[in-house]
């Protein structure tokens, strides 16, 4: 993949200007030979590593950058209850894991 590239210049500002990932991939087909969907996931998320902040409201509008605080809140919001769930999730299944391996514990009732 081009390591020159950066998608992070095509993402807009504010939540009204968000941008699907489908059209994001379009974009960088210009600048990147054979790009998939998976392809996109990594620039992104390579583009978040180098300290930029791309949102994505999972309301399937799309991703943008935040023009405001109140934009930069809800999303860490949304992201606190997703780490929520997950590790809810996660408590579960070590739960049925020690179950399995006879290791329950008074936590466990």
């Amino acid at each position: 993949m081009d390591n020159l590239f950066d998608i992070t210049e095509y993402i807009p500002y504010g939540a009204e200007n968000a941008i699907t990932r489908d059209d994001l991939l379009n974009v960088a087909r210009y600048f990147v030979e054979g790009i998939t969907d998976r392809g996109m996931r990594s620039l992104l998320e390579k583009s978040k590593q180098n300290g930029n902040i791309i949102i994505n409201m999972q309301d399937g509008r799309g991703y943008f950058r935040p023009e405001s605080k109140e934009e930069i809140e809800r999303y860490i919001r949304q992201e606190e209850a997703r780490a929520k769930k997950i590790q809810f999730n996660l408590k579960s299944a070590r739960k049925a894991l020690r179950k399995l391996e006879g290791q329950l514990t008074l936590d466990d009732f």
